[in-house]
This record gives structure tokens, C-alpha cells and sequence, in this order.
């Protein structure tokens, strides 16, 4: 049995191999260390989701099949999840969106923000900020992704609209331009966030209110961008998780297991017998007395049929 460094054990490795090879692409397991890294990678985001393999693929690959992260390069895509997975993790510490929330709003979201050129991180920055306003996991990334279906029409919006924007000073290629970060693109916005109708009239009246949300937190999305990047966040919550009593015990168990198999293999199979062995063992170990009351009795008898024929 093999284990990882967060105290995974052969099962739970090879779980994960088969999650990655179907959610993401077979072609994978020809590259053993790309296959092995991404499995370190589901290994350490299980930790921060109760030990969930399946939930943590989930999230994994969820983020990279939204954002359509090419396998082509299995390496360099071992080295993406291991981004995404911190990124994630570190917005999940610093808003209160967490991991299976996060994943419910990539869901609805991610190929959207990929489509309109919005990073990852800032991505995960606005699901933070859209959470906060009570647009949490699926709900919040389907208004993610009306709010950039919505800015990049540009001169492919209503007239009316048009007009209206233009009246209050609202640059329409600024609204839709893809090489600008999302907050860049909000803040036209700005000058009429306190015009509901405008605003219902550009967003409509069920995108409306998580607009003004993200337009109000522009601020918050450009610190989350800024902060959930660059950081090792996954692996450091993870490493506090296992100096945690049950992870300790967990690591044990893992340990014990491996010696299991390890001996079992040693005495080719025989170890399958010992309880079998044990058992039998001790109910002869139980009858020992009968068994020698027994022997007793047909030495009595034996004893007492030389005498009578001595007699």
C-alpha cells in the first residue's frame, strides 16, 4: 500500500486516480507523475472538506473543466489544479463562500468568466462578494453569469438603454472590453448604481440586485483578486487539519493498514488463516479440561479391567 504525505491510504489514492482519468481525461495515466500529483492535489483538498475524496474531485475538476483547462499537457495541468486548489481555498478563508459552494457557483459561472476573459481568482473573488449578499453557491453563479452575458453586449443592447447610459456618462466599450479585469469593467457602473430603474432596465429585475452588490463591492473583488493569489492556502489548512487528534488517529490507521497488507503479502496469504487458526486455538484451549477428564476416564476404565482380569 502506498501513502501520501496528508496520510491517504492506498484505497483512497487509487479513488482518486479513477476520478481524475474519468472527470478529466484518460489520457492522463500515461504521464504517472502528472497522475500522482493530481492525486496529492484531491488528497489535500479532501482534508479541507471532511475527508471527502469524491467532493474534493469534484471541486477540483469542476474548476478546471469550466474554465476548460487544457489535459493536453498533463503536467502543466497538474500544475494549474494545484493553482486553482489554493486560490479556492484561500478565498474560502477569507469570504464566506465555502468549497461546495464555491464549486455550485463555478458550475453555473465558470465557462461564462473563462468566455469573458475574467481570471480565476477573480472569478472566485466575485462568487466571495455575491455571497456575502446573500447570492450564494448555484444562486450566485447564475448571476455571475447573467451579469457577463449583460456587459458584453455592448452596442448590442437595448437603444433605449443605450441612450440612457450615455446620458449618465457610462462608457459602453469600457462595459464590454475583455482585455480589462472584471472590477475595471464594473465601474462605469458606478455613476449609476443608485438608479434602480436604469440599473433594472440594464441587468433586469432578477440580475438587478446582485449587480448593484458587485458594483458596490468593487472594491472587495480587487482585494480578494489580489490576496487569494500566490498563496499555498490548501496545503497550509491542510497541514493544520492533520495535527488534529482524528487525523493523527486516521494516519495511525492508515500505517496499520499498510503493515496488514505488507505482511500479508510476506506470508503469501497464509496471515488470511489466522483468525481461523485463533479461533480453533481457543475452543481447544476450552475443551483441554473435558478432553483430560476423558483421558482420565478410560484410564479409570482401562485400570479397572487389568485388576479384574488379575483376578
Amino acid at each position: 500500500a502506498v501513502r501520501n504525505g496528508f496520510g491517504g491510504d492506498a484505497a483512497k489514492s487509487a479513488e482518486s486516480y479513477k476520478l481524475i482519468l474519468s472527470q478529466l481525461n484518460p489520457e492522463i495515466a500515461k504521464v504517472p507523475e502528472a497522475l500522482k500529483s493530481m492525486g496529492e492535489h484531491i488528497s489535500i483538498t479532501s482534508k479541507l472538506m471532511g475527508g471527502d475524496i469524491v467532493a474534493a474531485s469534484g471541486v477540483l475538476t469542476t474548476a478546471m473543466n469550466q474554465f476548460q483547462v487544457s489535459t493536453d499537457d498533463p503536467i502543466a495541468a497538474s500544475r494549474e489544479m494545484g493553482s486553482m486548489m489554493n486560490i479556492m481555498a484561500a478565498a474560502a478563508a477569507e469570504g464566506s463562500s465555502e468549497l461546495p459552494q464555491i464549486k455550485a457557483a463555478l458550475e453555473q459561472s465558470g465557462m461564462a468568466a473563462k468566455t469573458a476573459n475574467v481570471s480565476f481568482a477573480e472569478a472566485n473573488a466575485a462568487i466571495q462578494v455575491l455571497d456575502k449578499a446573500g447570492k450564494g453557491g448555484a444562486e450566485g453563479g447564475v448571476a455571475l453569469r447573467n451579469a457577463l452575458a449583460i456587459l458584453g453586449q455592448g452596442r448590442f443592447l437595448p437603444e433605449q438603454v443605450q441612450q440612457e447610459l450615455a446620458s449618465a456618462g457610462v462608457n459602453l466599450d469600457i462595459l464590454g472590453d475583455k482585455s480589462l479585469s472584471l472590477a475595471d469593467r464594473l465601474k462605469p457602473l458606478q455613476k449609476i448604481a443608485g438608479d434602480s430603474a436604469l440599473m433594472t432596465k440594464l441587468f433586469g429585475r432578477e440580475n438587478m440586485n446582485a449587480a448593484i452588490a458587485m458594483v458596490a463591492g468593487i472594491d472587495e473583488i480587487e482585494r480578494y483578486t489580489q490576496v487569494i493569489q500566490g498563496t499555498n492556502a490548501a496545503v497550509e489548512q491542510a497541514a493544520t487539519i492533520m495535527e488534529s487528534p482524528a487525523e493523527k488517529a486516521s494516519r495511525l490507521q492508515a500505517r496499520i493498514d499498510d503493515l496488514k497488507v505488507s505482511v500479508f503479502n510476506a506470508t503469501g496469504g497464509w496471515l488470511s488463516y489466522a483468525a481461523t487458526i485463533g479461533s480453533a486455538t481457543r475452543d481447544l484451549s476450552g475443551l483441554a479440561p473435558v478432553i483430560m477428564a476423558m483421558g482420565k476416564g478410560v484410564m479409570w476404565l482401562a485400570n479397572t479391567q487389568n485388576i479384574a482380569g488379575a483376578a
